[in-house]
């Protein structure tokens, strides 16, 4: 994920660090676009090019990377984690979660708590 940060196109290096600066907030890529001078369009098709990835894609690996950190690394529930990482609903988060990292929140902070590993 971090593949953008050495990005030759300023536009997309741009893009990902408003992201970053915006990671607890609900903001559409298209805030994102024209805050770097470019189209929603255009910021997909630069992604693409540099990243081989959607912005949308990219962004909510960013905000799952940090939701993971915080489910390991604090006693926030996991309602609050969600909200906190830019999920509208703890639902959508879940669902997110256990497709990206193939277990669902919960059951990886019990096990790493189960095995100490915290």
């Amino acid at each position: 994920m971090d593949l953008g940060l050495k990005c030759d196109d300023r536009r997309v290096a741009n893009a990902i660090g408003l992201m970053r600066q915006k990671m607890y907030e609900l903001c559409p890529i298209s805030d994102i676009a024209a805050s770097v001078g470019t189209s929603e369009r255009e910021l997909c098709r630069l992604f693409q090019k540099h990243l081989q990835v959607s912005p949308v894609r990219y962004w909510r690996q960013m905000r799952l990377k940090a939701a993971k950190w915080l489910l390991l690394n604090s006693d926030r529930s996991i309602a609050q984690i969600a909200y906190e990482c830019g999920f509208t609903d703890c639902a959508h988060f879940i669902h997110w979660f256990k497709r990206t990292y193939h277990v669902t929140p919960a059951k990886l902070r019990r096990s790493h708590r189960i095995f100490g590993v915290r």
